[in-house]
């Protein structure tokens, strides 16, 4: 009952989804005295593009290898919740995750690190509204900018 509960409040929560999101895509820019663009300066080594400068081989690897049924499903793939929970049982531990690009870049976007049932919970109520307000490319743009990829470096650009 109480999950459900958390569910539909983030769901229905007034995050600004939208100004969390897009304020990743904006840097402080430092001009030259002619008006020319020097730098640009993020909190991170990050280095924004749109999802048409990313290769395509690229972004069907990351689909494979994340969310092979990313452009099928509506932000949860519960072939994929199913088939993580089977592996983990059969091995005694969690080893395998079962959520989507959509899930994980809510994870990222809007919630704390730590693993807990109600971030689960959140994740999955944060991938709905995501996949309500933006397109399936949108998604993968946001995602493919957002996600860590190790030595200080957050996006596919930036790595």
């Amino acid at each position: 009952m109480a999950g459900g509960g958390v569910f539909f409040y983030f769901l229905f929560a007034p995050v600004e989804i939208e100004k969390r999101l897009e304020a990743a895509t904006r840097a402080s820019v430092i001009l030259d005295r002619h008006g020319l663009q020097v730098a640009t300066l993020h909190a991170e080594n990050r280095i924004w593009v749109p999802l048409t400068r990313i290769p395509s081989f690229l972004r069907r690897v990351v689909i494979a290898t994340e969310d092979a049924r990313f452009y099928r499903h509506h932000g949860i793939d519960l072939r994929g919740v199913a088939r993580a929970f089977y592996h983990n049982l059969r091995a005694g531990r969690l080893e395998q995750g079962g959520s989507t690009i959509t899930q994980q870049l809510a994870k990222i976007a809007f919630l704390p690190l730590k693993r807990t049932v109600w971030r689960k919970i959140a994740d999955i109520a944060y991938a709905f509204r995501l996949e309500r307000r933006y397109s399936k490319d949108e998604i993968l743009q946001f995602y493919l900018n957002e996600i860590y990829l190790g030595h200080g470096a957050v996006g596919v650009e930036a790595a």
